[in-house]
């Protein structure tokens, strides 16, 4: 049976940004990384590690996000400062309409995208060698590190 196999990734790492201001063109930032290969392309495992590691970081889901997504939630205002949406994104690395940004929404302040998931597309798992679908998250972990005094876990 091909479809038995199971692959679960998680990576925390340094990627490189471009950034002009830096005195060498580019600056190191952490990435957390993950990724779930099996019978089908897991995305709610996937779209779920996202909102656990928001959970744990005491950002709750906006109101509308939330009464749209999560069963049996009742949607009200919060006093929380800072709420996160997952937002609906067109990009060809991902499969058409599976694809979002996780975006920090602050009181008073610009939207924030910290991430980035979806079921990747089946032409960019064939450059890999990849037979099984896929989906996978990257999410800035500075960002999210650096978008107000988030304790270490909220667990």
């Amino acid at each position: 049976f091909p479809y038995t196999t199971l692959f679960r990734s998680l990576e925390l790492a340094l990627a490189r940004r471009d950034d002009e201001d830096a005195d060498v063109g580019a600056t190191n930032v952490r990435k957390l990384v993950a990724t779930y290969t099996g019978a089908t392309a897991g995305f709610e495992v996937i779209h779920g590690l996202a909102d656990r590691i928001l959970a744990c970081a005491m950002i709750p889901p906006s109101p509308a996000y939330a009464a749209n997504s999560l069963k049996g939630y009742e949607a009200k205002e919060t006093a929380a400062e800072l709420t996160y949406a997952v937002v609906p994104l067109d990009d060809p690395t991902y499969f058409p309409g599976r694809c979002a940004n996780v975006v920090l929404k602050s009181k008073g302040n610009a939207d924030k995208v910290i991430a980035t998931l979806g079921v990747v597309h089946p032409d960019v798992l064939a450059n890999f060698d990849i037979d099984y679908p896929t989906s996978a998250i990257e999410l800035d972990v500075e960002a999210l590190a650096g978008c107000r005094a988030c304790p270490p876990c909220g667990c």
